[in-house]
């Protein structure tokens, strides 16, 4: 049976390659808390939010999630980044390589503390690759970290965005080095799952799009989770564009069953199962000066910039629109359409 083959080469490629799982969690706190703080509202002010889970439940779901990730495969690797307001940062593989330097500054120079810094991030790199990745030590160093984001976060802090563009760049680059340094004959399948509770910033569009790229060129998955009441522009076409999943689940306390179902399976495996499909994407472009989203607009010829109103010169790339200027001005005669009559201004006498 053809079929039957097709399914035998895609699972025995899925256990011999290495599989590696880069998460990207929304640690944004003004929008956990407030979440929070409406769910212990009266009963009849929380009926619309009855379906919503708090940070605690959400990691809960995500930890259980890795867990089963970790458990089908050994040779499985996973990452976390958290986005935050104002900053992304890697929660797992954690290195204290600023503890290293700060030891190490007194006795030695600056160029062997880059030496240093080197040889002990190649090393950690070959131990991530050689080493089974332990949940219980992945476990506490994933909320070790949490902890110290959160203690660290303005009180007085409100931004109701995350830092997305910078944890898709982390991803990237970490994905990137490690195809880099992986060991000789070795495969890696690379993807990312992005949970997102927070609202797009329009702000982020350009460094979005271009780490979705980024992603394409480099064959890399994305994947979406989305946990907010409205859906996410950027990451529906990040999914689109890259081949990903994107999931918008209606019941979010049963969001393990969703991640068991959905995410857990690899991209080899996925042309073998049923996967949820995009009903409509958002592709509207952002202005490059308002960052703001826009249904029409204008494109520079040269660079492609899009701006939500008309201009005489692109400010990204500077170039100058004199030939169109002059025409609107009336200082030139735009060449007539080939078989169109003359003008009275063209004839000639």
């Amino acid at each position: 049976n053809p079929f039957d083959k097709k399914t035998r080469l895609a699972v025995e490629s899925a256990r011999e390659n290495i599989q590696l799982l880069v998460v990207l969690l929304d640690t944004n706190p003004y929008i956990w808390g407030k979440r929070r703080s409406d769910q212990n509202q009266p009963s009849s002010y929380k009926q619309n939010l009855k379906t919503l889970i708090n940070f605690s439940q959400f990691l809960n779901h995500v930890l259980l999630f890795t867990n089963a990730y970790l458990s089908s495969n050994s040779k499985n690797k996973i990452a976390f980044i958290a986005a935050h307001p104002k900053e992304s940062k890697f929660l797992f593989p954690h290195t204290s390589t600023d503890r290293v330097q700060s030891e190490n500054a007194t006795t030695t120079t600056t160029g062997e503390q880059d030496l240093l810094r080197i040889v002990r991030s190649d090393k950690a790199t070959e131990e991530f690759f050689l080493k089974e990745i332990n949940f219980n030590t992945l476990r506490n160093t994933v909320i070790k970290q949490l902890e110290e984001t959160f203690t660290e976060t303005d009180d007085e802090l409100v931004v109701k965005g995350s830092s997305l563009a910078g944890a898709f760049s982390r991803a990237l680059c970490f994905i990137n080095r490690l195809e880099r340094e992986k060991p000789i004959g070795t495969t890696l399948n690379s993807r990312v799952l992005a949970f997102q509770v927070s609202p797009d910033i329009s702000m982020q569009y350009i460094s979005i799009m271009n780490a979705i790229f980024s992603a394409q060129k480099m064959n890399v998955t994305l994947d979406s989770c989305i946990l907010s009441t409205e859906d996410s522009s950027f990451l529906q076409q990040a999914s689109y564009i890259t081949g990903g999943v994107y999931l918008k689940p209606l019941k979010q306390e049963g969001l393990i069953q969703y991640l068991l179902s959905v995410f857990i399976v690899d991209k080899s495996l996925r042309g073998l199962v049923q996967l949820p499909v995009q009903a409509t994407i958002d592709f509207r472009a952002a202005c490059f000066e308002t960052k703001k989203q826009i249904d029409l607009g204008y494109v520079c010829s040269v660079c492609l910039s899009i701006f939500d109103q008309h201009k005489w010169s692109c400010s990204t790339c500077g170039v100058k629109f004199e030939v169109l200027q002059q025409v609107r001005t009336g200082a030139i005669q735009p060449k007539p359409k080939p078989g169109s009559q003359p003008t009275n201004n063209t004839q000639s006498k």
